[in-house]
């Protein structure tokens, strides 16, 4: 039987890199892949030239999910920050709107867009543990009034408390 050129390591087939000289067996060369995802699988050198096999899996799922798919944070503890920090702020049905939404505090308009909001938080030295906090509790969530913290401080931060120091000063 007749085998065709070998193939070089680190040539590329779709997101897929050539990571091992060739496994020969009886029916097929097959080469050990690196996918741009960081995944690596063994493919028939006969699928890699054809174009059937262009990389691990995880195309196809991205591109699944990409259909509904914006930012790609929905299962993120950070998403979930954002998203009830917009709820308490603009939804009545929300038990902590009374604290928040109802006497006027809001989300900046750029803080609508998640990724936005992510991009802010990241640079502004968000890490898990840590809670968003307003240092003005009668101020909007906005990048200039907002701070990430621990409980501890989040705590220390509140109407109650503040009010409780002002007396007691």
């Amino acid at each position: 039987m007749k085998r065709a050129p070998r193939i070089e390591i680190g040539t590329k087939f779709g997101s897929l890199t050539i990571a091992s000289e060739p496994i020969l067996d009886p029916d097929h060369t097959r080469y050990d892949c690196r996918c741009s995802c960081g995944a690596v699988l063994r493919v028939t050198a006969g699928n890699l030239r054809s174009g059937n096999t262009k990389s691990c899996g995880c195309w196809r799922v991205q591109q699944m999910r990409g259909v509904s798919l914006t930012h790609g944070g929905s299962n993120t503890r950070l998403y979930y920050v954002w998203h009830t920090m917009r709820q308490r702020c603009s939804n009545p049905k929300v038990a902590k709107f009374a604290d928040y939404g109802a006497r006027g505090i809001r989300v900046c308009e750029e803080w609508q867009d998640f990724a936005a909001f992510r991009d802010w938080a990241q640079s502004a030295g968000y890490r898990q543990g840590l809670q968003i906090d307003r240092e003005d509790n009668d101020g909007n969530y906005e990048p200039s009034n907002c701070r990430w913290v621990t409980a501890v401080v989040q705590r220390r931060n509140r109407r109650d408390t503040q009010s409780k120091q002002a007396i007691s000063a």
